[in-house]
C-alpha cells in the first residue's frame, strides 16, 4: 500500500531475461527435486533466451549437461523445432554434406516432375516447397520434406535420368535427415520403419546417430551473394544455430543412455523429450480466451480449470483406468459388493451426491422419427456392448 493507492497490476514489457531464466530455471528444479523426483532432461527451444542461458551453463557438444544441487541435467534442444530450422536453411543455403553440397532445385526438379495421376511422393505438395510463415510452424510439411519416400523416388529418378547425379548428396541428405527424426522421435507405438522403435542403443541406432553428430560438426553453410556482377560464394556457418542444437541434443541423449539405471528390457522413448505435449496444452489455453497468444495470470488460471475439470474423468489412450461408462456397465458384475456396514467418513466433505435415477414408463411406440432413430442406435449400441461379454448362443440368436 502506498498512500491511499494500492498496487492492482504489473504488466511485463519484454521477455525473459537470461538470468532471470536461470534463476526460475533452477527454482523449479529444485522444487521438483524436493519431491524426490529425479530431473534428467531439461528441453527447451533455441529462442536466444534459452540459447543464452545454455552458454551461461557451459553446455556443448563435449559437455551436454549442467548441475542442480548436484545433480546432473542433461540439456536437449526440442527436435521438432531444430527440424523444422533444418528444412529453413536447406531451402535457404547450401549445405556441405559429405562429399558434395545440397541444393534445393533438385527437391523443386523432382516436385515439378511429379505431377502425374499416379505420383511417386504424394504427399508433397506446393505448400511443402513454397511454405508460408504459418505453414513453416508445422512439423509435418518438414518431416514430409525429410521423408524416405521422397529420397526413395528422387533415386529412381537419378537412375532414369530425370534428375542428374548431382542430385544424389541432396538425396542422401534427406534419408539421413529421416532417419535421424525417425530415432530422436521414436515411440511405443513405431510403425514399419526400424529408426522409429524406442531407442535400446542397438549397433545401428548408435552408428547411426554417431555418424550425424560427425556430419553435423563438418556442415558448413554456404550462401551466394552478387559482388561487382559476380557470384561469390560466402560462408555463414557461425551464424547457424541449429548445427549447435542438432550436436548437443544428440550427444545429451548418447551420453542419458550410459548415465541411466537400466533394467533388461529398457527403452528409451525420445518422443517423451519433446516439446509437443505442452505446446499443445498452452495451444488450447491460448484458444480458451479468442486465440489470446500471451494470456494474463488470471486468464491462464481460468482456463487450466476449466480445462482440468471438463477433461478430469476423460480417458487416456494406454491407461489402466476403465474407457467409459459402458466399460463400467459391462464389467459391474466383476466388482465385489459394498459392505452393508460401509459409510462415508466425514459426509459433509464428500465430492459426489448421489440420488436415486428415477425412470417413468415409456410407450416407445409413440416417438416421432428422431427420437425412434436415437433409440435404434442405443439399443444397438448396448446390444453389441452385451454380446462382448455373454456370447452364448441364445444371445447370438436373438440378435
Amino acid at each position: 500500500m502506498i498512500g491511499s493507492n494500492q498496487l492492482h497490476t504489473v504488466f511485463i514489457n519484454n521477455s525473459c531475461t537470461g538470468i532471470h531464466l536461470q534463476n526460475t530455471i533452477f527454482a523449479v528444479i529444485s522444487r521438483i527435486q524436493k519431491t524426490s523426483l529425479k530431473i534428467k532432461v531439461l528441453t527447451s527451444d533455441q529462442g536466444s533466451n534459452f540459447t543464452s542461458f545454455s552458454k551461461t551453463m557451459n553446455v556443448s557438444c563435449e559437455r551436454p549437461f549442467f548441475f542442480v544441487n548436484g545433480q546432473k541435467i542433461f540439456y536437449v534442444f526440442d527436435v521438432p523445432h531444430l527440424l523444422k530450422s533444418t528444412r529453413n536453411n536447406f531451402f535457404k543455403y547450401r549445405l556441405t554434406f559429405l562429399n558434395g553440397t545440397t541444393e534445393k532445385k533438385f527437391l523443386v526438379d523432382f516436385y515439378k516432375s511429379d505431377q502425374g495421376i499416379n505420383r511417386l511422393a504424394p504427399k508433397l505438395t506446393e505448400t511443402h516447397i513454397n511454405p508460408g510463415p504459418f505453414q513453416k510452424m508445422k512439423v509435418k510439411y518438414a518431416a514430409q520434406v525429410f521423408s524416405n519416400t521422397v529420397a526413395a523416388t528422387m533415386q529412381c529418378c537419378v537412375q532414369v535420368g530425370s534428375l542428374p547425379l548431382t542430385a544424389e548428396t541432396t538425396i542422401t541428405f534427406i534419408d539421413h535427415m529421416d532417419k535421424l527424426f525417425d530415432l530422436l522421435n521414436s515411440k511405443k507405438k513405431s510403425g514399419s520403419k526400424n529408426f522409429n522403435r524406442p531407442f535400446k542403443n542397438t549397433a545401428k541406432q548408435r552408428e547411426h546417430l554417431l555418424h550425424m553428430l560427425e556430419v553435423f560438426k563438418n556442415m558448413r553453410v554456404l550462401d551466394t551473394k552478387k559482388v561487382d556482377g559476380e557470384t561469390v560464394i560466402i560462408d555463414v556457418t557461425k551464424r547457424m544455430k541449429f548445427l549447435n542444437g542438432w550436436m548437443i541434443t544428440i550427444s545429451s541423449l548418447l551420453m542419458l543412455w550410459d548415465d541411466i539405471t537400466k533394467t533388461p528390457n529398457f527403452v528409451l522413448c525420445f518422443y517423451r523429450f519433446n516439446q509437443d505435449i505442452i505446446e499443445n496444452l498452452f495451444g488450447v489455453f491460448r484458444n480458451q480466451n479468442g486465440n489470446n497468444v500471451n494470456p494474463t495470470p488470471i486468464q491462464f488460471l481460468w482456463a487450466f480449470k476449466k480445462i482440468f475439470f471438463v477433461n478430469y474423468f476423460k480417458h487416456s489412450e494406454g491407461s489402466n483406468c476403465l474407457e467409459d461408462l459402458s466399460e463400467i456397465l459391462t464389467t459391474i458384475g466383476h466388482i465385489s459388493p459394498p459392505l452393508n456396514n460401509s459409510c462415508v467418513l466425514f459426509p459433509d466433505k464428500s465430492p459426489f451426491n448421489f440420488c436415486n435415477l428415477k425412470i417413468g414408463t415409456t410407450d416407445y411406440r409413440e416417438l416421432n422419427v428422431p427420437a425412434q432413430n436415437a433409440l435404434t442406435y442405443v439399443c444397438g449400441y448396448l446390444i453389441k456392448k452385451y454380446i462382448d461379454k455373454h456370447s452364448c448362443d441364445i444371445c447370438l440368436k436373438l440378435c
